[in-house]
């Protein structure tokens, strides 16, 4: 960084608070050539610490920071780093009693259109959640909100939001954009989508995310805010022409929605998630294998020492899934979550039976099942329909769970299996199928749809969004994560993110077995829970879930329908629609005594 004072300086700006403040002087052509940090009036010196350049004295900090953290690269997420001429730098001055944090380009004009600012001081620190002002400046501040944005991260709930554009009108559907993660799964997404005729060249948009740096615990911290801000320019983008914005519940959106509070800006967040705003383990009567069930999950103290030994701490993951996410996920304080406008779940258990404990969250019945051409053709005549459905996500049990069920056809001759999902997950399974499996491997929304339609029995890895495409059929679930076998998994790949997860969704994949089991009728009698210990007890609980079908089917019936549907006309609803920020949480309210009506259709 040049300190060499130019002939002609064209340029200048100052950034302060108190009596700190930083100079950037530019030439004619938005080149830096000079940044001055100063206390008091006096020139301090900026000592170099890798990317970033510090000046310290008595009243505070100021930091330059010319490279996002490592998490927020722009390649690890799989999109192309941002070009020279538009990346941004950080400034941070910080006081004992307030700090600012901006950005400034690194190459053009200080003057240019967009600009990203976060602000902390005593009276924002009395925010319930965010302890920090954020602002804008951008071109489209103040243009009209037209569009859809879908913020998503994974290949399971990507597929769950394109019913969800399938069921918009084509007009409303064209101002919708999806932005996700260039994982490995996102190629296969995109071409279901265009098997289902909802893609085009301008859905996808990028998004750069990561657990460790903006995720989590780390939503409270402003620099985090600002890096991700200028890591995803083509979101803050289409952010700026939303009118509504849908998460599934990333960390980062609520950073979106306090901005859009602070801006006064007309847009609604809604955000999607799983089953912890019901405490449906606390429910009373539930059958002894999910009492069980429950009772074995390791404690917090166990969690703690796991995520210690692959050298994590206990704030990178989310160490209990019912009461932490409600504080760290969806910012819930007293009877309202601050993370976005309304917290909807798609579920099978009527807010009546299990009602949220926050006045914000919204239920949705199950989501839509989408139209498809007759799958009957991939079914072997005159024998029972059994479909698997193994997901994308990472799961500590799937190898063994994968060896177990290809072992289970052998002992159930008069069943077809048929296998949806990657059957090797993480780790290479040697695979030899007997002669009545299938397997399809990844496909689109659709066909798992009329799989499961058409099926007598489905089986799922457990969790919400494999269950949802499962609703109306009964389903077995097999158990969640094993924490000491994560532990293994991390240790041998070298890598904690199995741990990581196996600590956050153990209680969440568990309840799902809970819904499913309260959509039956709550039975004395059946448990949908899965052992996957051995073939033999797999075999033994399909055998017993198909004779009990005639008397199970009659329950499922009357689980109402068509959530993905009612969500996709509330959104038109609100699309088309003028509000102001004021308004929204009226809004809300009148969204939920919508769904509402849904539910009382017909009582489970």
């Amino acid at each position: 960084m040049s300190t060499i004072e130019p002939e002609k300086s064209a340029l200048k700006d100052v950034v302060g608070i108190g009596v700190l403040s930083i100079t950037t002087e530019r030439d004619f052509d938005g080149t830096i050539k000079k940044i001055v940090p100063t206390c008091r009036g006096i020139e301090l010196k900026f000592e170099s610490q890798k990317s970033s350049f510090i000046a310290t004295s008595e009243d505070g900090t100021i930091t330059i920071e010319t490279q996002p953290p490592e998490g927020l690269s722009r390649k690890k997420s799989g999109h192309q780093e941002i070009s020279a001429s538009n990346r941004r730098w950080l400034v941070d001055i910080q006081t004992p009693r307030e700090a600012i944090t901006t950005t400034i380009h690194a190459v053009t004009d200080f003057r240019a259109e967009v600009q990203f600012t976060a602000g902390e001081n005593e009276k924002t620190r009395r925010h319930p959640f965010i302890p920090f002002d954020l602002n804008i400046k951008h071109p489209a501040v103040l243009k009209p909100k037209t569009d859809i944005l879908l913020a998503l991260q994974i290949f399971g709930h990507m597929a769950a939001a394109a019913r969800m554009v399938k069921s918009l009108p084509e007009p409303i559907r064209n101002k919708t954009f999806m932005a996700a993660k260039e994982t490995d799964n996102v190629p296969a997404s995109i071409k279901h989508m265009q098997q289902i005729g909802i893609f085009r060249d301008d859905l996808m948009i990028p998004l750069t995310y990561d657990d460790a740096t903006s995720g989590g615990m780390h939503l409270q911290e402003r620099k985090s805010a600002i890096w991700w801000l200028a890591q995803n320019p083509e979101l803050v983008n289409r952010f700026m022409t939303a009118k509504v914005v849908i998460s599934d519940l990333r960390e980062e959106t609520a950073w979106l929605k306090h901005m859009a509070d602070c801006m006064h800006l007309p847009q609604i967040f809604l955000a999607l998630t799983y089953a912890w705003p019901q405490r449906l383990d606390e429910l009373d009567n539930l059958h002894p294998d999910l009492v069980s069930a429950f009772s074995r999950l390791p404690n917090k103290e166990a969690k703690i020492r796991a995520l210690h030994e692959v050298g994590l701490e206990e704030t990178d993951a989310v160490i209990d899934w019912f009461d932490w996410a409600r504080r760290w996920k969806a910012g819930v304080v007293g009877n309202h979550a601050q993370a976005a406008d309304a917290i909807l779940t798609f579920g099978l258990v009527s807010p009546e039976i299990a009602p949220p404990n926050f006045d914000n969250c919204i239920v949705c019945p199950p989501r839509t099942h989408l139209e498809t051409d007759s799958v009957e053709a991939l079914w072997f005549k005159d024998k029972k329909k059994v479909v698997v459905i193994l997901g994308s996500g990472d799961w500590t049990e799937r190898e063994l769970f994968v060896k177990n069920i290809i072992t289970t056809a052998n002992l159930l001759p008069d069943c077809h299996l048929i296998i949806v999902g990657p059957l090797n997950g993480q780790t290479p399974v040697a695979i030899n199928l007997p002669s009545n499996i299938t397997t399809l491997g990844f496909v689109n929304s659709a066909i798992v749809d009329g799989l499961t339609k058409s099926a007598d029995i489905a089986v799922i890895k457990p969790g919400n969004i494999s269950l949802g495409e499962t609703a109306g059929t009964i389903t077995l679930i097999a158990p969640t994560d094993n924490l000491e076998h994560s532990l293994e998994i991390s240790k041998m790949a070298g890598n904690p993110r199995s741990v990581a997860i196996a600590v956050e969704v153990m209680e969440e994949r568990l309840t799902t077995a809970v819904e499913e089991w309260i959509s039956l009728g709550s039975p004395k009698y059946f448990s949908p829970l899965l052992d996957i210990s051995s073939p033999e007890e797999i075999a033994a609980k399909i055998t017993d879930a198909l004779k009990i079908k005639d008397t199970l089917m009659p329950k499922l019936a009357k689980i109402p329908s068509g959530g993905t549907q009612l969500l996709a006309t509330i959104v038109e609803s609100l699309l088309t629609n003028s509000f102001s920020r004021s308004e929204v949480p009226r809004i809300v309210q009148q969204i939920k005594l919508q769904v509402g009506k849904k539910w009382e259709q017909e009582k489970i």
